[in-house]
Parts: structure tokens; C-alpha cells; sequence
């Protein structure tokens, strides 16, 4: 079982993958911390890296896993354990989620004509392919009025180029394809103004 890894946009984030691992069947979740990662128990064999420890949070898609680091770790330390811990994971034929229903491309179940709707299915065969080249995904959490509230993930969130993502990629493409929508915004990024402010 071979692991590729592949730096990102982000340089506290590195992605895995293998054409031998399907990690998810669908969907991708978020955990960032070992708490969230109770019903992973990839993610929190992650979290753990044999004692090492050195895991911010853990992104797991379809057919990726990235990894944010602490900043205080070497990808140089953590990259063979990573790997290592996956291939692991995969040859002892464990479960990456213990009751896997329904992961998060969309927390909400909208009308198929729904401006949401019509949303979600621009992230599914637009945005999300894209984030996923760099180890990211997005959520989108709510749209008030004329404004699409996400959630950057993985590689993608806090991303020194997340806000060029955000602004000139998905809200270019929200406002061309579905002209009622004139401004994405993150919900972390915004929360991170107002505590600045």
C-alpha cells in the first residue's frame, strides 16, 4: 500500500492519499480534537501517532486525509508516522468511522429547488473538487438574504490564501452561476474579524 503525500496551500497542512484507500464513501468530516474524533477511530489514532501527538486537527474526505499540524512539529517527525499509522489503520481492516450515516457535505436536507440547494449542488460539482486538490472542502452553514455563510476545511481553513479562495474562487463562482447570492463569507474568518475588532 503506497501513501502519497502533497504539500498544500497551507504549510502547517499536508494531504494523504492512496489509489488503494477509499477512505469515505461519501462526504468528508472535521475533527479538532481528540473529543470530536470519538466515533473516528482513524482519527484518533491520528490524533494519537503512536504517543507522538504534534495532530492540530484532521480532515477526512472520500479519497484524502489531510492533516494540520502544531506548529511547534517537523513534517520531517510526523510524515512517516502519519503514514505509517494509515497503512496500519487500513491492514488491520478497521473502520474509519464507527456509525458513519451521513457526513457532512451538508448538515441540511433542502427542497430541490431551494436557493441552498442549488448552492450545494454548485459545491458538489464546482467547489469541492477544486478544495480537494489542496486537501480542503466547505461547508455551507446558512444564507442570509443576499450572503452565503461557510465553513472552510481542512487544508482550507486558516490557509494564508484562504481569503483569496473565498473571494476571488467561490464567491466569483456563487455569483455568476446563482446571481441572487453577492457575497460568500466564513464563518471562522468573520468570527476572527470580530475578535480583532
Amino acid at each position: 500500500m503506497f501513501i502519497q503525500t502533497e504539500e498544500t496551500p497551507n504549510p502547517e497542512v499536508l494531504k494523504f492519499s492512496s489509489a488503494d484507500i477509499r477512505f469515505l464513501s461519501k462526504g468528508s468530516y472535521t475533527f479538532g480534537t481528540v473529543e470530536d474524533a470519538k466515533d473516528s477511530p482513524l482519527a484518533l489514532e491520528l490524533f494519537d501517532l503512536q504517543g507522538i501527538g504534534g495532530v492540530k486537527s484532521i480532515l477526512i474526505a472520500e479519497d484524502f486525509v489531510s492533516i494540520n499540524k502544531t506548529e511547534h512539529f517537523s513534517w520531517l517527525v510526523l510524515k512517516p508516522v502519519i503514514i505509517e499509522t494509515i497503512v496500519e489503520f487500513f491492514k488491520q481492516n478497521k473502520s474509519v468511522m464507527i456509525n458513519q450515516e451521513s457526513p457532512s457535505t451538508s448538515n441540511h436536507d433542502y427542497a430541490d429547488d431551494s436557493l441552498e440547494a442549488r448552492i450545494e449542488e454548485l459545491f458538489e460539482t464546482r467547489v469541492r473538487p477544486a478544495l480537494a486538490q489542496d486537501g480542503g472542502d466547505i461547508h455551507l452553514e446558512k444564507v442570509e438574504g443576499n450572503v452565503a455563510w461557510v465553513r472552510l476545511k481542512g487544508a482550507c481553513a486558516g490557509c494564508p490564501s484562504a481569503i483569496m479562495t473565498l473571494k476571488s474562487g467561490v464567491e466569483n463562482m456563487l455569483r455568476y452561476y446563482i446571481p441572487e447570492i453577492e457575497e460568500v463569507k466564513d464563518v471562522a474568518l468573520d468570527a476572527e474579524e470580530t475578535m480583532i475588532d
